[in-house]
């Protein structure tokens, strides 16, 4: 609390004198005092490097492989499981296999914890069954997790339970719920007493930092993103106890852990392209040497463009990564080294008076100054509010943005300057990865900290192989499947890794069932229709003396009209009402029409022919 109001104290000195010293920023940021600002509304000439990287996605050559290679080369790239291979590869299931087995042998092995209560067993029971750890095993789980994240509503035990409500066809026949909870108890990722030292990096995390090392140099090798980037941070929900927690309440996710991320947002397509973890600790600067680790990344002299909010941008910054080739731009907050003009313009305490005085008078207009020595382009614009803006890529040009406007039918026309209008086309990026990932998240609740750090690597996996699917078939109907649709097919094919056969996992049901289960509408007349008409599968099933057993609905909210009673003219339509059903023809039934109705070529009531006589 005392650095934060001494920070805020040296800002607000710094715009009160001119801006000799600004906010650093948890130590980035640099005070507009010392930068040579061009007269405001001044343009100077700047110079803009032009975009040299190659980008798209990194093919394998085909140099060396033989016609039938590149044709079943070409077929597969057409599967899902082709691209999430890219990402996670064998050396990554081999990894998952070769720990966990090692974890397992371990727990076999080990003395009893001193500090376990005695109500424990020691080794844990699911020890003395455990079956060696293998790939399709590994394949298996991974496609049970997707199917838990397409059908989850409730507890994970739920999805093998027989009751009518939770009951999914086919789940136990890719694993019974005891070698799920055995699976996941014994997954593991990295022994305690791996040597962890990187050389000229930091060393790895503990529990999952080698895993994630891999699959980051996945995201870099498998596709070169374009001109445009964002980068922002990313949070994955954590509630549980870690050191790399953070608490933040003025977030959605207001415990959580949190990564830099360096992404791109084209054609609705979202790639995570490079993610670092933030440990959470308070060191100087330290914002600011993670956005520069990122741009380390990216080709050198490529002329990039990074877009990132206010918490990263400052003058000090641009130039820096105006040395390394590129360029940046993004909002910016009070004291980051704009012209002290523009620092006051954003100020809280700034009146309406001294918005109109220097040009802001409605929504869309701005101003802005420029400093010819760094290329240093520097704008305050007004849009609901003052917005700062800084960049090293954008010249005083005007454009315009959408915006929706009370008492106005659909959006409208803002003024605005070109670098404002790039800004909102891609800073985006990070946040659209982070809704796509959630999307179909795989994510299982778990005390185990780096659970959650394993489930953001894997749907991070999911989202990228989607993503180069999509571009890759971008000419054919492939190239238009949507996200579910290709984790089902996804699914399949990882069940087929893992030896398990699909079509044989689905289960005889009827044809129809009562609409009380959710499933179709009984004794509609389409259906009785095909059941009373020769020729047709409803009806061989009907008089073939199959498994017709009765059912009861139990309840007198759930009764439907007798299929065979319903054109009967009586004076108390309420008792053409039945609660009995057949189960596999799908009707409802009085008791003594059953048999007529499943014997009888063209089936009568026999309690409408009694009546009949009866008159």
């Amino acid at each position: 609390a005392a650095a934060a109001a001494a920070a805020a104290a040296a800002a607000a000195a710094a715009v009160a004198a001119g801006g000799n010293s600004g906010q650093q920023g948890r130590g980035q940021g640099a005070a507009a005092g010392g930068r040579n600002w061009a007269p405001m509304g001044q343009a100077v000439p700047t110079q803009q490097k032009p975009f040299s990287g190659a980008t798209g996605i990194n093919y394998e050559t085909q140099r060396n492989m033989s016609k039938a290679q590149r044709e079943q080369n070409a077929e597969d790239k057409t599967t899902p499981v082709y691209w999430f291979q890219r990402f996670f590869d064998d050396e990554v299931v081999s990894r998952i296999c070769d720990q966990t087995n090692a974890y397992v042998e371990r727990l076999q092995h080990r003395e009893r914890p001193a500090n376990l209560q005695a109500r424990y067993n020691w080794p844990p029971q699911w020890t003395a069954t455990w079956e060696p750890c293998t790939h399709a095993k590994v394949y298996q789980f991974l496609a049970l997790l997707l199917y838990i994240a397409q059908h989850k509503t409730g507890s994970e035990r739920e999805l093998w339970s027989k009751d009518w409500f939770h009951h999914r066809i086919g789940i136990h026949r890719i694993m019974t719920y005891q070698e799920f909870v055995v699976m996941k108890a014994a997954l593991h990722f990295q022994d305690d007493d791996e040597d962890l030292s990187r050389p000229n990096n930091p060393p790895y995390l503990k529990k999952i930092g080698k895993l994630m090392e891999l699959i980051k140099l996945s995201f870099l090798r498998e596709y070169t993103m374009g001109r445009d980037v964002a980068f922002d941070e990313i949070t994955i929900l954590m509630t549980g106890a870690t050191s790399l927690k953070r608490i933040t309440k003025h977030k959605p996710v207001h415990e959580s852990i949190q990564f830099w991320g360096l992404g791109e947002s084209v054609f609705g397509l979202q790639y995570l392209g490079w993610f670092e973890l933030d440990k959470n600790d308070q060191v100087p600067g330290k914002i600011e040497k993670a956005v520069l680790a990122a741009v380390d990344q990216l080709e050198e002299n490529a002329g990039y463009r990074i877009y990132f909010d206010n918490l990263f941008t400052s003058a000090n910054l641009l130039c820096k990564i105006k040395e390394k080739g590129h360029s940046g731009c993004g909002t910016a907050r009070v004291g980051r080294g704009a012209p002290p003009e523009l620092d006051e313009l954003k100020a809280k305490k700034c009146s309406k008076r001294k918005l109109e005085e220097a040009g802001l008078k409605e929504q869309g207009d701005w101003v802005f100054a420029m400093c010819e020595e760094e290329r240093l382009f520097a704008t305050a614009w007004w849009d609901s509010g003052t917005v700062l803006m800084m960049s090293n890529c954008h010249d005083p040009v005007e454009k315009g943005v959408k915006r929706r406007k009370r008492g106005v039918q659909g959006q409208m026309d803002v003024r605005s300057p070109e670098c404002a209008t790039d800004y909102n086309d891609n800073m985006g990026a990070i946040d659209d990865i982070d809704r796509c990932r959630v999307l179909c998240s795989t994510r299982l609740r778990s005390c185990k900290w780096y659970f959650a750090i394993f489930f953001f690597l894997l749907d991070s996996c999911l989202n990228n192989a989607f993503c180069l699917f999509r571009r890759h078939n971008i000419d054919s109907p492939l190239g238009k499947w949507t996200r579910r649709h290709f984790y089902k097919t996804l699914c399949e094919e990882l069940l087929a890794l893992g030896g398990v056969d699909v079509q044989e996992m689905g289960e005889k049901v009827p044809a129809q069932t009562p609409s009380f289960l959710g499933v179709t509408d009984m004794s509609s007349r389409p259906l009785i229709r095909n059941l009373l008409t020769k020729g047709t599968p409803q009806y061989a099933e009907r008089v073939s003396g199959g498994r017709h057993y009765i059912g009861c609905t139990g309840g007198a909210n759930e009764r439907k009209v007798c299929c065979l009673c319903r054109r009967a003219e009586t004076d108390e339509p309420h008792e053409l009402k039945v609660s009995h059903y057949c189960k596999q023809c799908g009707v409802f039934l009085h008791v003594d029409c059953f048999e007529a109705w499943h014997e009888m070529a063209n089936p009568k009531s026999p309690r409408f022919v009694k009546k009949v006589v009866r008159k």
